[in-house]
């Protein structure tokens, strides 16, 4: 893990070395020193120190709270969705109506009690999906950092050695989509993956969305940015293009991110219209239809998957 220590460390670091080589250079260059020439200095230091300080403002366990309660749904370790209290009480449920027959028994055991357990199987694998996008928000926040000290090391390193091309590879895409690979392809019995799940096309776990593959709000950046100049001033001009790249770098990856938590909300949206409707989904369970005590009105179960 990048701290911010250490970011504010690289960006010191960069600031010193750019004030002792535009010195060094201007010193060769003029022969009496002018004061613009220590004001241009000290902007072109300050400017750069803080273009990488700047990212001590992101930090991944600023969501370390939110993955924390998810992972309490999992027993503290995402490990078991099995264990679930919910799925015990439908077990309750079910041993309470056993001697109850007919129409209305029958539909109420077709329409709720039977697909309730995939029902809860899936909701528990939402919030691990969601779990997930956190902790692929998190790499992309941890990767984004780092590379940032990267950039300014590389921009100490290209300042002293002027004219020498050194490159810093872009790879936070390519971190938010290895922290998803690993998990989605991860065995059922770690994950807690069930065939309903399969069939309910989660973006991640579910396999509705390649997050490998471009998305809509993506632009291809290069595999790796060039850090290189002629002189002090050059080389920091440089160092602020492969921020530049960085930044796309990211977004391409927070575009990822977009894309899966839209697949997943349409997914929910569509269970909560079909739950509305009385029909059976894949993430909401509808309530069976009872005599409506307040209203009167006598609404008997039916024995039916696509309507009251």
């Amino acid at each position: 893990m990048t701290t911010n220590e250490q970011i504010t460390a690289a960006a010191d670091d960069l600031a010193e070395t750019i004030r002792n080589k535009m010195n060094e250079e201007f010193y060769h260059t003029y022969i009496v020193y002018q004061e613009h020439l220590w004001s241009r200095i000290e902007s072109t230091a300050t400017s750069a120190r803080n273009a990488i300080v700047v990212y001590t403002v992101l930090n991944a366990t600023d969501a370390d709270g939110m993955l924390g309660s998810l992972r309490n749904i999992f027993g503290g370790s995402f490990g078991n969705p099995l264990a679930d209290p919910a799925r015990g009480y439908i077990d309750d449920v079910a041993s309470y109506i056993t001697d109850w027959y007919g129409t209305a028994a029958e539909a109420f055991r077709i329409n709720f009690l039977n697909p309730y357990p995939e029902i809860r199987q899936n909701q528990i694998a939402l919030v691990r999906e969601l779990a997930l996008a956190i902790e692929g928000y998190q790499a992309i926040v941890e990767e984004t950092r780092a590379k940032v000290v990267a950039i300014a090391n590389q921009g100490c390193a290209a300042l002293n050695s002027i004219g020498t091309p050194l490159p810093v590879v872009l790879s936070v895409a390519a971190a938010f989509v290895g922290v998803v690979a690993a998990v989605a392809t991860a065995p059922a019995t770690i994950i807690g993956v069930s065939g309903a799940l399969i069939a309910g096309g989660l973006a991640m776990l579910g396999g509705g969305l390649s997050v490998a593959g471009a998305v809509a709000g993506e632009t291809p950046t290069p595999s790796e940015a060039i850090i290189q100049g002629g002189n002090v001033e050059e080389v920091v001009s440089s160092i602020y293009s492969a921020l530049t790249l960085l930044r796309q770098d990211r977004d391409n990856a927070e575009a990822k991110l977009v894309a899966v938590l839209q697949h997943d909300l349409a997914l929910v949206e569509t269970a909560r219209t079909l739950a509305a409707q009385r029909e059976v989904n894949l993430f909401v369970p509808y309530q069976p239809g009872v005599i409506g005590v307040f209203s009167g009105e006598d609404v008997d179960f039916r024995l039916s998957t696509s309507g009251s």
